[in-house]
């Protein structure tokens, strides 16, 4: 059985360890300084290296063969070679999510812990996923760590730094491991596949680093499966066997879509691609950083570009968190695709389309009306003259679901704002809808959504009349009171 790159080119000594610099840095003074502390605690995301620099960490305390001023292992000794050997009886290795017990701590470590070290200095305990262990294992372990014998030695390592009690916390010292960088990722890779005799394009290994999110173990394990298809030069075409499908074409006609309001070419190249074997994920990220990309550029020469760009960003990054069905994966991004399309600021997306050099539609400014009790509204002057609507403001909400579903035929996005919209008043100008929010009343608020408006509600209550649009104070909510009328019953005060 052919073994696991991670496994195979695991780092034998500090200078080989990818990333975490700061923590290598700091063991490596203690090493030299003989102030080894009695516990350490490793936190942070899998496979970054955690396990790793422990295992170095005990195999360097222990090595008879080491310089003085050294702080790397000699790796000839019987020590250094019983330990690349995974024979080391001094060295005990225990993964909490299979032993969670107190009856483990006690005979594996509590036990252990009254015979001194076999052939070594040190007996290092490595409690990998410590955070699973029980509260009673946790105690049982607090009392070890408080009294620990001179030869003993404990490095925790835990995914989940919140789940550990603080007293443990506070009798060890802490080391917060980070995500790799892609170039610190890359250039492992590189190391990997020079050792095995191996070319690949370099747009392989960005997309493995991407891919990887920081881990390296997930990085190394990807480029295995590309190099267990048995092929010396690997390029981008071969490796997609393998690697998840991305498609700058689908990144750039979805932004397209977004920038021209228009969703429904967006929508049909998401559909398009999910059936492709396309990931939903990869593409969600993709199209964030691309985002930040253009952002970052605008932000030098278009601040107004740079903010449509950060409209995106919070849009997609909310779609990243959002769980969907497993039947539709895509939900989340094509409700975030209508979202941009159908409340964006107008001016923000004007602003980006002359940095763009795309030539724009002249629309009118709005224009503000007084209606009864001085209210001040919004509204639009629509080509056909004033006119009072021929219908009762009753006949209006009764058929309102239709006439949202007609302007739906005409802009797909419009319903999922209109639905928020209230029939309010007739006024010798036409009809008034009102809107709670802000941000439906001025995704509303524009000329060409007006015009879509008014034309369903002419074909539905066939008659021709303006539209107005108000902002209207949020009714309070009262729950105590909402759960009487459903249910029955009486407050008492």
């Amino acid at each position: 059985m052919s073994q696991a790159l991670y496994r195979k080119y695991r780092p034998s000594r500090f200078d080989t360890v990818s990333g975490q610099g700061h923590i290598v840095q700091t063991i490596q003074n203690e090493i030299k300084d003989g102030t080894i502390a009695h516990a350490y605690l490793f936190s942070g995301p899998r496979g970054v290296g955690k396990t790793t620099i422990a295992r170095l960490l005990a195999k360097t305390i222990n090595c008879d063969g080491r310089k003085k001023d050294s702080a790397e292992p000699c790796g000839d000794c019987s020590h250094c070679k019983s330990f690349d050997e995974n024979s080391a009886m001094d060295i005990i290795e225990i993964d909490a999510a299979s032993h969670t017990g107190v009856d483990n701590v006690r005979e594996n470590i509590i036990e252990a812990l009254r015979f001194a070290p076999v052939s070594g200095k040190y007996k290092i305990f490595i409690i990998d996923e410590v955070h699973m262990l029980s509260t009673n294992a946790f105690n049982a372990l607090l009392k070890t760590l408080e009294e620990p014998p001179a030869y003993g030695i404990f490095i925790l390592a835990t995914t989940e730094i919140h789940k550990i009690p603080q007293t443990i916390i506070s009798r060890c010292q802490r080391f917060d491991f980070h995500r790799l960088s892609q170039e610190e990722i890359i250039k492992r890779l590189s190391m990997v596949i020079n050792a095995e005799g191996i070319t690949a394009d370099d747009s392989v290994l960005e997309s493995i680093a991407r891919l990887s999110e920081g881990c390296l173990r997930d990085a190394e394990s990807l480029l295995g499966q590309i190099l267990a298809l048995g092929e010396k030069d690997i390029s981008q075409e071969l490796a997609s066997i393998i690697l998840p499908l991305t498609n700058a074409k689908t990144i750039n006609l979805i932004l397209e879509a977004c920038d021209a309001l228009n969703a429904k070419p967006g929508l049909l190249e998401l559909i398009s691609f999910v059936q492709s074997g396309g990931s939903i994920k990869h593409l969600n990220d993709d199209l964030i950083e691309q985002c930040r990309e253009n952002m970052m550029l605008a932000l030098e020469n278009n601040i107004g570009l740079a903010k449509k760009y950060n409209w995106y960003l919070e849009v997609f990054l909310k779609a990243r968190v959002t769980s969907a069905p497993e039947s539709i994966p895509q939900l989340p991004l094509e409700m975030a695709i209508i979202e941009i399309c159908s409340s964006q600021s107008q001016a923000s997306v004007d602003s980006g389309r002359q940095e763009e050099g795309r030539v724009l539609e002249t629309k009118p400014e709005p224009q503000k009306h007084e209606v009864q009790k001085n209210e001040q509204i919004a509204s639009v002057e629509q080509a056909q003259p004033k006119q009072k609507a021929v219908f009762s403001i009753e006949d209006l909400k009764a058929k309102w679901n239709r006439c949202v579903e007609e302007a739906g035929k005409v802009n797909m996005a419009l319903p999922l704002v209109l639905q928020h919209g209230v029939p309010i008043e007739t006024s010798s100008d036409g009809v008034i809808i009102g809107f709670e929010r802000s941000f439906h009343f001025d995704t509303m608020n524009q000329p060409k959504n007006l015009g879509i408006l008014s034309g369903a509600i002419e074909r539905v209550m066939q008659g021709s009349v303006n539209v107005f649009v108000k902002q209207i104070e949020a009714k309070k909510e009262k729950p105590l009171q909402n759960l009487v009328d459903a249910f029955g019953g009486l407050v008492v005060e």
